[in-house]
């Protein structure tokens, strides 16, 4: 064999050592990227329902209450008006 089979079998055997470890890294990083991604996507969304969710149920307690205010007063203006004629 000469130098130049020796150089390209070196070749050869040099990018197959570099590419055969690359393939399983990509794909490894692949699915630890979209596994992230989806892991992020699905907290955010479940705290952002239970923000959604503490919100409505604060703004229902004020409207109870303004409502049971306005009822109150309401009950209070008919009593003077019967009591006072």
């Amino acid at each position: 064999m000469t130098e130049k089979d020796y150089l390209s079998i070196r070749k050869n055997v040099l990018m197959s050592m570099i590419l055969v470890p690359i393939i399983p890294f990509i794909l490894s990083l692949g699915i630890g990227y979209y596994s992230f991604t989806n892991s992020l996507e699905n907290s955010t969304i479940a705290s952002m329902k239970r923000i959604v969710e503490d919100h409505r149920m604060m703004i229902e307690s004020f409207l109870a209450e303004r409502r049971h205010d306005l009822e109150f007063i309401l009950n209070a203006y008919s009593y003077e008006q019967v009591s006072n004629p």
